[in-house]
């Protein structure tokens, strides 16, 4: 067994877990890429809001 097919095992668990419970279990969904261009998406605005609010860019960022 290789880490993707146990990774994708857990998610399955999760997914059964959402529809028994009713309960939701945000990101199952969403593919490594998906969750990449989010998670840049959410820097980048954060850079912006940093930036129009007169504060520095984080750490290792550069324009």
């Amino acid at each position: 067994m290789d880490i993707n097919d146990l990774f994708e095992g857990i998610a399955d668990a999760f997914r059964q877990y959402q529809e028994e419970t009713g309960m939701s279990v945000s990101g199952l969904g969403e593919s490594a890429a998906e969750k990449i261009q989010r998670t840049e998406k959410q820097m980048s605005e954060e850079i912006e809001v940093n930036r129009s609010s007169g504060g520095e860019l984080p750490e290792g960022k550069f324009e």
